[in-house]
C-alpha cells in the first residue's frame, strides 16, 4: 500500500509585519511538505519525509521490542543485544564491523533501547543513502554475524560500566531504577530498568543475545522512517532493492502489540530507599493512561501544570531553606505514562510537610478556575510550536511510535492535531480521574553512605543518549576517490547575510535559514571583564539576572517561546524563538528588557542572597567542588577559571550592579541576530526602529578588546576529591594550548578525535573498565584548553590516569601517522554540516562569530581547514600543549584511590573538606 501524504497547516496564517503588536499566539504561514508511505508484503512499513534542503539523509529502523519484553532474569538484554549489533561483521570473519562500514559512508550512527522498542539511527551523506539501506538490511538478516565471544565478553563489560556511570554518574539516574519500583507493581513489564542489573547482565551468553536479535530484528517487526531531498517513491524502491526478500518476500502482517497494562493500585506508604544522592529526593508517581491511549497530550499538559503550581505551592520552604528544587515530568510508555512529581529536599525530616503541599498543589490542579483551565492556553501554544520547532530535525523514532500506537502514518501533521483536538477542552475530567491522592505512590530516597553521584561530562553524554557509539575497530575508510572531505563538510553559508543599523548605533544582521517559518532573535552584547576573582564573575549574572526577572517576559507563555538568556565571560545573550511570525513579540520583549534596566533593590538583594545561599549549599557536594577545582587551577588568576564564594557574592552591593548595567548594556556594543523565515528590506528595518531605536545609552565603545590569555599552570596537579564507597572513579584532566585560528581548530578537533579513540580503544575496547572516554577541544578568544574526561573501574585508577598521561605524552613527541589523521579529518568533517542543521544552531554559530570577534566568513572557510588537516599539523599543535602543566582532578573513594595514585608514582593532593554547612544569608 502506497500514500502520499499532504500538506500541512499547523498554524494560522501570517499576518503582515506592523510596529503594532500582533495577536499574542502562535503564528506562522503554512507549511508545505512531501511525505510518503509503504507497507510491503513482508511486514515492514516505511515513511517518508521529502527535505528538499535537506543536506543529509537520516535513516531510522526502529523494532518493535524492548526492555518491556525480556524474560525474568534477563533484564538488560535488548540493551546488549542494540550494543552487539554494532559489531557484526557480514562480510564474514576478520570482515570490517558494522559500526565501521557505517563510518565510512561518512555517516553519524547511534541507538538508543526504550521499554518499547529499539531504534538505529544514520545520518548519512545523501549519496550513501542506498549504501546505508543495504547495511541495514545486513543487520536484520543477522545482527550479530561473527560476533566472537571474546568481543561479546568485551562488550558485555562495557554496558556494566554504563550501568556503574550512570547509577555513579548521574543523581537522576541512580535514582531511575528505584522510581519504576516504586511507581508500579512488582512484576510489572515496565517495573525494571533498561540497563538491567549487574548480576542479570552476567548472566546472559552469547547464544542467549543472538536468539533475542533473531526473534526481535524482523521486517514484521520493523518501521523506517527516512529523510532526505530525494523523493518518496524512489527511496521505496530503493528500499525494496536493497532489503529484497526481507520487504518483498513472504506475506506477513506487522506484528500488533497488546502494551502492558495500565496498573491500577490504590496509594500506598511512604517507601524509603537509599542512593548515591547529595540531598534527600521525594518522588510522588501517578500512573495513567500511555501512548497507545492517545491520551498523552494530557499526560504532558497535566505534569507541566502540575510543576508550575508546586513551584508556586512550595515557595515558602524554599525561602526557608527546606526545598532546594522541585520538578514535574511524564515519562510516555506504550501501555502506561507515569507523571513524576520530585522535590529536592534539605532534610529527610521536611518530607511529610512537602507531601501536603504536593497534594494542595493538587487540589489546585483540580481547580477549574485557578488550575488546569486557566493555565491551558499556555501549554497548549507552548506544545503546539514544540511541535513546530520539531520539524527542522524531526525525530525519526517519535514518528515510528506514532505510526504504531495510532495506525497513522502522517506524525508531522498527526501529533500537532492530536494536541489541538485533546487540548481543545477542560483537562479538569482527566486530572480528577488520574492524578488523585488516592492512587499516588511516594517514594522517599536517602543518601547513602557512598555520597552524591558525579556527574561527569562523560556521564552525562551517556545518560543523554548522544555522542554516538563506538564498537570496533577504526572505521573502515571509504575508497581513496571519495576521500574528499569537501564533499561531506559543506560550507554553511553563514555568510550570506543582510546587514542593518538602526539610528542608535545597534547592529541588525538577518541570516534567512531553512524552510520552516521559524525565527531565532538575540541579542548578543559584548562585555567586558571587570576583575579577574570571583566577584567579577558573579556580578554580571546577578545584575542580569536581576534585571530580567524585574522585566519579565509579557508573550513567552502566549506565543510558546522558547526563551534564551545567558551570561558568558565576555558577553551576554537575550532572546527567544519562535514562529515567524511572532518576531514582534520576542523583538518588543527586548525593548521592555533594555528600556527598564533599574533594578528593584529588595528584588536584588532577594537574588542575591538565594545565589550565595544557592552557591554554600553546593559546596558539600564533590562535583561541584571538582569543578570549582579545576577551573581556578587550569585557568590560575584569570576570569576562565574565576568561580564566586559565597562571601564574595553577598558582599556585592545594588549599586554595584546598577552601575555595571549603565555602562555594559548598550546599543554600541550590541548586535541583534535574527535568524530563520526572516525577509530583510525597509518593513523590518522600519519595525525594528519603532522596537529598539529609542534605546539609548553611552557612546561609541569601539572593538572591544580581547580578554589577556590567562597563565599556564605551573606544574602538573592531581587533586583528590572524595566520594566515599564511589565504586568509579572520575576523572577530568585538562591541558592547555595556544589560542587558536580556523585551521588550528580544526587540526585540534582532529587531534581531539584521535585522542578518543585511542584511549577508547584501550580503556573501553580491550580493558572494559569505562563506558566512554570524551574529549574535547574548548577554544576560547585568548587561549585554547584540550579536555579529557572518563569514569572507570576505581581499582584501575591509576593505571587509567597512567595509561591518558602517557598518551598525550606520546602525542607531544611522535604526533600520529598519516593514516590516523586522514582518519581523524574524515570524522571531523562527518558531521560539518549537522551543526547547522536548525535556525537556532545556525545562530548560535552567528553568535561566537560576535564574541569571539571572527570574520564574517570563519565557518564558510573552515571546510577547507579540515581539507588541510594532516599529520605534521597534528604533531605540531599536540607539541605546543604544555605537557606536564595538566590539571587532573579525581573524584571517588579516597580511601582507596590514594594508594595505588601514589604507588604508581602520582604526586596528589586532597581537597579539603568542606568546613559545615554555611549560614543562611540575612537581606540587607
Amino acid at each position: 500500500m502506497r500514500v502520499r501524504l499532504s500538506l500541512l497547516t499547523l498554524l494560522c496564517p501570517l499576518l503582515a509585519c506592523v510596529t503594532a503588536m500582533p495577536p499574542a499566539r502562535p503564528i506562522a504561514r503554512p507549511v508545505a511538505y512531501k511525505g510518503y508511505y509503504e507497507a510491503f508484503p513482508s511486514g515492514m512499513r516505511l515513511v517518508v519525509y521529502e527535505d528538499p534542503a535537506a543536506t543529509r539523509a537520516t535513516v531510522n529502523v526502529s523494532y518493535r521490542v524492548g526492555a518491556s519484553d525480556e524474560g525474568r532474569g534477563q533484564e538488560g538484554l535488548a540493551h546488549l543485544a542494540e550494543h552487539l549489533a554494532f559489531r557484526g561483521r557480514p562480510g564474514g570473519p576478520g570482515a570490517p564491523t558494522m559500526d565501521s562500514r557505517l563510518a565510512a559512508t561518512g555517516a553519524i550512527v547511534n541507538a538508543f533501547t526504550s521499554h518499547d522498542q529499539t531504534d538505529f539511527w544514520t545520518h548519512a551523506p545523501i549519496i550513501q543513502l542506498r549504501s546505508v539501506l543495504r547495511l541495514e538490511a545486513q543487520r536484520m538478516r543477522d545482527a550479530l554475524a561473527n560476533v566472537t565471544e571474546a568481543e561479546f565478553l568485551a562488550e558485555r563489560d562495557v554496558v556494566i560500566a554504563e550501568l556503574h556511570e550512570r547509577e555513579e554518574g548521574d543523581e537522576l539516574g541512580a535514582q531511575q531504577a528505584l522510581v519504576l519500583e516504586s511507581a508500579l507493581p512488582a512484576g510489572h513489564p515496565y517495573a525494571r530498568s533498561v540497563s538491567g542489573t549487574v548480576q542479570s547482565l552476567r548472566a546472559l551468553r552469547l547464544e542467549d543475545v543472538r536468539t533475542w536479535a533473531q526473534t526481535y530484528y524482523r521486517p514484521a517487526r520493523a518501521v523506517l522512517v527516512v529523510t532526505s531531498p530525494v523523493k518518496g517513491p524512489e527511496v521505496g524502491g530503493l528500499v525494496a532493492s536493497s532489503f529484497g526478500s526481507l520487504a518483498t518476500g513472504s506475506h506477513s502482517a506487522p506484528v500488533e502489540r497488546t502494551p502492558p497494562p495500565l496498573p491500577e493500585r490504590p496509594a500506598g506508604p511512604l517507601v524509603v530507599k537509599q542512593a548515591p544522592v547529595s540531598h534527600p529526593r521525594l518522588w510522588m508517581s501517578w500512573a495513567v493512561p500511555g501512548r497507545y491511549s492517545g491520551q498523552t497530550p494530557q499526560a504532558l499538559a497535566a505534569s507541566e501544570i502540575l510543576s508550575s503550581i508546586m513551584s508556586y505551592e512550595l515557595l515558602s520552604l524554599r525561602v526557608n531553606d527546606k526545598v532546594l528544587g522541585s520538578d514535574a515530568n511524564a515519562l510516555v510508555l506504550d501501555g502506561a505514562t507515569l507523571v513524576l512529581a520530585s522535590v529536592e529536599l534539605e532534610s529527610r525530616e521536611d518530607a511529610p510537610k512537602v507531601i501536603d503541599k504536593v497534594m494542595t498543589a493538587l487540589h489546585t490542579l483540580h481547580d477549574r478556575a485557578y488550575g488546569v483551565d486557566m493555565a491551558m492556553n499556555d501549554v497548549r501554544a507552548r506544545m503546539v510550536t514544540d511541535a513546530f520547532l520539531g520539524l527542522e530535525q524531526l525525530s525519526t523514532p517519535d514518528v515510528a511510535q506514532y505510526l504504531r500506537s495510532t495506525g497513522k502514518p502522517d506524525y508531522v501533521a498527526g501529533w500537532p492535531a492530536q494536541i489541538r483536538e485533546t487540548l481543545k477542552h477542560s483537562l479538569a475530567p482527566y486530572t480528577e480521574k488520574y492524578l488523585t491522592a488516592d492512587r499516588v505512590q511516594t517514594l522517599l530516597v536517602v543518601p547513602d553512605a557512598r555520597g552524591p553521584s558525579v556527574a561527569s561530562a562523560a556521564s552525562t553524554r551517556a545518560a543523554a543518549g548522544g555522542g554516538g557509539e563506538l564498537h570496533g575497530e577504526d572505521a573502515e575508510l571509504p575508497p581513496t576517490g571519495e576521500l574528499d572531505v569537501r564533499k561531506v563538510a559543506q560550507a554553511p553559508g553563514l555568510d550570506r547575510v543582510e546587514r542593518l543599523t538602526l539610528s542608535n548605533g545597534l547592529q541588525v544582521v538577518v541570516a534567512r535559514r531553512g524552510v520552516v517559518p521559524l525565527v531565532d532573535a538575540r541579542l548578543v552584547i559584548r562585555t567586558h571583564a571587570t576583575g579577574t576573582d570571583g566577584s567579577a564573575a558573579a556580578l554580571p549574572a546577578l545584575a542580569l539576572y536581576a534585571s530580567w526577572r524585574s522585566t519579565g517576559r509579557q508573550y513567552a507563555g502566549d506565543v510558546g517561546e522558547t526563551v534564551l538568556q545567558r551570561v558568558d565571560e565576555d558577553f551576554v545573550l537575550y532572546g527567544g524563538s519562535a514562529s515567524s511570525g511572532n518576531l514582534p513579540h520576542l523583538v518588543d520583549e527586548m525593548r521592555q528588557w533594555v528600556k527598564n534596566l533599574d533594578l528593584s533593590r529588595s528584588s536584588f538583594r532577594k537574588l542575591r542572597d538565594a545565589f550565595a545561599d544557592g552557591l554554600a549549599s553546593n559546596e558539600a557536594q564533590p562535583e561541584y567542588r571538582a569543578a570549582v577545582a579545576f577551573r581556578s587551577r587550569l585557568y590560575p588568576q584569570h576570569v576562565l577559571g574565576a568561580v564566586p564564594t559565597p562571601e564574595q557574592v553577598r558582599a556585592l552591593d545594588y549599586g554595584e550592579a546598577e552601575d555595571w548595567l549603565e555602562q555594559q548594556i548598550l546599543p554600541s556594543s550590541a548586535t541583534l541576530y535574527l535568524t530563520g523565515d526572516v525577509t530583510p528590506g525597509p518593513e523590518l528595518q522600519a519595525q525594528l526602529e519603532g522596537l529598539l531605536g529609542g534605546w539609548k545609552g553611552g557612546g561609541s565603545t569601539g572593538p572591544r578588546a580581547l580578554l589577556p590569555a590567562p597563565a599556564v599552570p605551573a606544574r602538573r596537579t592531581v587533586l583528590l576529591v572524595d566520594q566515599p564507597g564511589a565504586s568509579q572513579a572520575g576523572f577530568r584532566i585538562g591541558l592547555r594550548g595556544p589560542k587558536l585560528d580556523a585551521e588550528q581548530e580544526a587540526t585540534a578537533e582532529a587531534l581531539a578525535w584521535a585522542l578518543e579513540r585511542r584511549l577508547t580503544r584501550a580503556l573501553r575496547e580491550k580493558q572494559g573498565v569505562t563506558y566512554g572516554v570524551q574529549v574535547e577541544s574548548q577554544p576560547h578568544a585568548s587561549t585554547s584548553a584540550l579536555m579529557v574526561s572518563t569514569r572507570v573501574d576505581r581499582a584501575a585508577a591509576a593505571q587509567a590516569l597512567t595509561l591518558m598521561l602517557g598518551t598525550l605524552g606520546e602525542l607531544g613527541k611522535a604526533g600520529v601517522s598519516e593514516e590516523a589523521a586522514v582518519r581523524a579529518r574524515w570524522q571531523v568533517a562527518s558531521d560539518y554540516d549537522l551543526r547547522f542543521g536548525t535556525v537556532s544552531a545556525a545562530a548560535e554559530h552567528l553568535t561566537t562569530l560576535a564574541a569571539s570577534q571572527l570574520p564574517a566568513d570563519y565557518w564558510e572557510r573552515y571546510p577547507e581547514a579540515i581539507a588541510r588537516v594532516d599529520a605534521a599539523g597534528m604533531r605540531s599543535l599536540a607539541g605546543a600543549l604544555n605537557l606536564g602543566s595538566e590539571v587532573v582532578v579525581v573524584v571517588g573513594d579516597v580511601a582507596s584511590l590514594q594508594p595505588q595514585l601514589e604507588a604508581a608514582g602520582f604526586q596528589v593532593e586532597r581537597l579539603p573538606a568542606p568546613a559545615g554547612k554555611a549560614t543562611k544569608s540575612a537581606s540587607r
